[in-house]
């Protein structure tokens, strides 16, 4: 009777794991589900859809707030952000410059579907704007910059409680970190639609950039904007030559601004 009793907590026990382990990705899929059914098509009211994106993403944005949001994460955006922001931005593209250099480059799926798009309704450019360079950043970082760090630090957690095990404090949240920034650039690669895996360097290098990013700084802030100017400069076809002069200016603007704000604390 004992053995029987100890069977079924052990059953239910692993089921409760089970479940407590495929919580995350389920959540994922459906945010994900929502996210693509928000998505701007012509057909949409536009009233209709702009209210429906905007109090989404407020209430997508709340939820990770109290329920995804780690202690020691930040949503601040300082002179060091900045600087965080335009050259992680400036990695990216320098990525995107040598692919092309080696010819390494081809043309996504994802990308394919989002010109053909453009060029076929180019009387609702300004929506497509909103759509892609803004409220699709916000909610892919969350999802993959923040819901599923959110569960690799609980993971770190969890094992630092187990006490008969041995665990290098040190150690172990950098292979947390290491397999985090793998799990999600892999994912975030996978869900852009490409067939090849030429097609998948970018947003695999991407994603690992904008996963340190927020290992690196604490602040999902950063990843966001960060993710938002690629789109931006996706959106508006810039050229790699005046990406790269545009960053660059913005940098030296960072540095002077940082420079600026050491010499005012050192006054005061």
């Amino acid at each position: 009777m004992k053995n029987t009793k100890n069977w079924y907590e052990s059953l239910f026990s692993g089921v409760y794991d089970g479940l407590k382990i495929s919580f995350p990705l389920v959540l994922i899929y459906l945010i994900a589900y929502i996210h693509d059914s928000l998505s701007f098509n012509p057909s949409i009211n536009v009233i209709r859809w702009s209210f429906g994106v905007i109090v989404s993403t407020l209430i997508f944005f709340l939820i990770f707030k109290f329920k995804f949001f780690a202690k020691d994460w930040k949503l601040t955006f300082t002179n060091k952000s900045f600087l965080i922001v335009i050259g992680s931005s400036i990695l990216i593209n320098l990525i995107g410059y040598f692919q092309n250099v080696f010819d390494l480059y081809k043309e996504s799926k994802n990308q394919k579907i989002i010109e053909e798009k453009l060029q076929n309704n180019q009387d609702h450019l300004h929506f497509y704007f909103v759509d892609m360079v803004i409220v699709a950043p916000i909610y892919e970082e969350i999802i993959f910059r923040g819901i599923i760090y959110f569960y690799f630090i609980k993971a770190i957690e969890k094992l630092f409680s187990q006490k008969s095990w041995e665990i290098n404090a040190r150690y172990s949240v950098i292979m947390c970190n290491g397999m985090f920034i793998m799990t999600s650039s892999l994912l975030f690669a996978y869900l852009h639609a490409w067939d090849t895996y030429i097609e998948a360097i970018p947003y695999l290098s991407m994603g690992i950039i904008l996963s340190a990013v927020v290992v690196i700084s604490k602040n999902i802030i950063n990843s966001i904007l960060i993710h938002m100017i690629n789109n931006f400069f996706a959106f508006m076809y810039v050229e790699t030559k005046e990406i790269f002069s545009l960053l660059i200016a913005l940098i030296a603007v960072a540095i002077i601004m940082c420079l600026l704000e050491l010499k005012r604390k050192r006054i005061s």
